[in-house]
């Protein structure tokens, strides 16, 4: 089942840990504090999440496939929401 793979790749908390750091860096980024390996990690994070991003998206949407339903409807029925990015 899809949702299995993605959930194998990186845990539910190991990714609220890689946004909170995000949001730590972006901080720093807009109080002009963030140092050059700082801003090596920011955007390694960005590329990072945006690739975990589009495997959740194209995870769901297989498994909404299966279930003959949209993506929004799939994942209302999930409980889950778009990631928000600030």
């Amino acid at each position: 089942m899809p949702t299995i793979h993605l959930e194998a790749q990186v845990s539910p908390g190991e990714l609220v840990e890689l946004r909170d750091r995000l949001t730590d860096l972006d901080t720093k980024r807009e109080a002009e504090t963030l140092t050059p390996a700082e801003h090596a990690e920011l955007l390694k994070l960005v590329d990072v999440l945006d690739r975990l991003d589009a495997v959740r998206v194209q995870s769901l949407a297989r498994l909404a496939a299966i279930r003959g339903v949209s993506l929004p409807v799939l994942m209302g029925q999930l409980g889950l929401s778009a990631p928000q990015h600030g």
